[in-house]
């Protein structure tokens, strides 16, 4: 699994809102794979009826992702 999904799984143990959306995502089996950008998740969830503060912590999730994953680009492309 991966991307943004593949990503959150890692924080399913987390005890933070950060936890709580890789919770949602690993147990909703409708949970998109893709395609991978902000939108795809922010459309499902908001057709899920999230509430404000859970599309937020959409949106932080997906920055500190984002982040990452322009990290983990730019190592692979130093080798």
């Amino acid at each position: 699994m991966a991307g943004f999904r593949g990503w959150l799984a890692q924080f399913q143990q987390a005890r933070t809102p950060l936890g709580d959306l890789a919770r949602l995502a690993a147990g909703d089996p409708a949970w998109p794979d893709g395609p991978d950008r902000l939108q795809t998740y922010t459309d499902y969830r908001e057709r899920a009826g999230a509430s404000t503060a859970a599309l937020q912590n959409l949106v932080d999730a997906w920055v500190l992702y984002a982040a990452h994953d322009k990290t983990a680009t730019a190592h692979a492309h130093r080798r």
